[in-house]
């Protein structure tokens, strides 16, 4: 092979790169794509339940999930969506109209650079909101960063060939020239224009991983820990206090923990300053709502009774009131509140005596 036949197969004009880039990122592009349109069809299509409010399915529960570990203590933002019902409904049927576009313009290549874009922003919001949790491994910030990062690939590269985009650049020579066109929707940028881009979104699309990465876990300039954890239910007692007759009142809030399953309390008693049980509930009596009620603050994701006790979900927060199943008189002194959860652990709070 001679020098002017491996320069054939070597180097490639300006005109050959531009299609030959979009066969490169045709991939990410319809997997970017189906991504979000698989998010937003499972609500619309096959999973209504998801936007119906009356539904314990309820994509409200899934966002007030998220609350306890947001970043940036963003996490009293949600809760005071949750608490405006109307407002929340908007809120989800808007995030879910925003992934349905993303998706199917993606994946029909129309308007890509911007889709591209949106797309970047919308990863930003599950990273901020979602990147904490993940019981048994990273999912959710590992979807995060990786959409960042296809987003950022789509947006330098455009839809090209196989796209709508390239149907209305054939169609429409002279709209395809358009700057505007180019950037909202595809064409090929200037080199220098490209290497820029490039360089500057991979520098952000590590930063934004590397970030969150050492933020929620730690294991970057530290041992390897969780801001919030995701595996462990804690439950945050705070304004608890005791009568002269043993009744207990407290709120609860599940602060942490994963959001498969219910952190269950099967037990709790009231101790002296040297230890001795004065009054207790076992897991039976925490059930019987003659003695336990639960005023819970938000209209889902309910602190509530179950079959060993009590049951409370990630988030849930709950005004709980103990009362004594036979009568007492408590002394003046101080006394602490113990909570026994199912994985055996205690969960104390001093108690402030009200008698």
């Amino acid at each position: 092979m001679n020098v002017s036949e491996k320069k054939v197969h070597t180097d490639y004009e300006t005109a050959d790169v531009w299609p030959l880039l979009g066969y490169a990122t045709l991939a990410v592009r319809l997997v970017q794509g189906w991504i979000y349109w698989g998010g937003a069809s499972r609500r619309l299509i096959y999973a209504p339940q998801k936007l119906d409010p009356d539904s314990a399915g309820y994509m409200g529960g899934k966002l007030l999930h998220t609350a306890p570990g947001a970043a940036f203590d963003l996490g009293r933002i949600i809760e005071w969506l949750v608490v405006h019902p109307t407002l929340l409904f908007v809120a989800i049927i808007g995030f879910t109209l925003v992934e349905l576009a993303i998706g199917l313009g993606l994946i029909l290549g129309l308007a890509t650079r911007l889709f591209a874009l949106v797309s970047i922003v919308v990863s930003v919001f599950l990273m901020v909101n979602f990147g904490w949790l993940g019981a048994t491994c990273i999912d959710e910030w590992t979807m995060a960063a990786n959409s960042f990062a296809m987003g950022a690939i789509l947006l330098v590269a455009g839809g090209s060939v196989l796209s709508l985009d390239a149907v209305i650049a054939r169609k429409a020579p002279v709209l395809s020239e358009s700057p505007w066109f180019i950037w909202f929707f595809s064409g090929p940028l200037p080199i220098a224009a490209t290497r820029k881009l490039g360089l500057w979104l991979g520098i952000a699309s590590i930063a934004f991983t590397v970030f969150f990465y050492d933020y929620y876990r730690g294991a970057v300039f530290s041992p390897l820990h969780a801001r919030t954890s995701p595996k462990t239910h804690t439950i945050t007692i705070s304004d608890a206090s005791v009568d002269s007759r043993a009744t207990v009142r407290f709120n609860g809030h599940i602060s942490a923990g994963p959001d498969t399953g219910d952190l269950y309390i099967i037990g709790a008693r009231i101790e002296d300053p040297a230890g001795r049980i004065l009054v207790a509930w076992e897991g039976r009596q925490l059930k019987d709502s003659a003695l336990v009620t639960i005023d819970n603050a938000y209209p889902f994701d309910l602190a509530r009774f179950s079959q060993y006790g009590i049951a409370a979900n990630l988030a849930s927060r709950a005004l709980y009131t103990f009362r004594p199943a036979r009568s007492y008189v408590l002394a003046d002194g101080s006394y602490t509140l113990i909570l026994e959860s199912i994985d055996g652990r205690s969960l104390k709070a001093l108690l402030a005596f009200g008698g």
